[in-house]
């Protein structure tokens, strides 16, 4: 949600539409296209200006109509590539995205 989050507010005419969707058992697969104009802040990087496309799938786990988990297939690399964003500081930006999403992770699991 907060990766979304993020993204929205790099992008605030961000659209996304869902090519696919199918169901099997309890996990729905969705594959989705979106759209969007770089004028925000977000995820740290300068607006741009540059509009982008680009495609991807997540899958989630339903229970009792609820999303439970979900996941996204990698779509990152194509995304800051539109954007302009070097080799050296996209692999260093989608570290800490991924180092960020996984600290958040583990701390939500914790039973305080």
């Amino acid at each position: 949600m907060e990766e979304g989050k993020q993204w929205r507010s790099a992008a605030p005419n961000l659209v996304m539409t869902i090519d696919q969707i199918s169901e099997i058992g309890d996990m729905v697969h969705v594959s989705w296209t979106a759209r969007g104009t770089h004028t925000g802040q977000g995820h740290g990087l300068r607006p741009t200006g540059r509009h982008v496309v680009f495609r991807g799938k997540s899958k989630f786990h339903v229970m009792n109509g609820k999303i439970v988990e979900a996941w996204n297939e990698e779509y990152r690399p194509e995304l800051l590539r539109q954007l302009g964003v070097s080799g050296p500081k996209s692999f260093m930006l989608l570290f800490v995205l991924n180092l960020w999403t996984t600290i958040k992770g583990a701390i939500s699991s914790l039973d305080f």
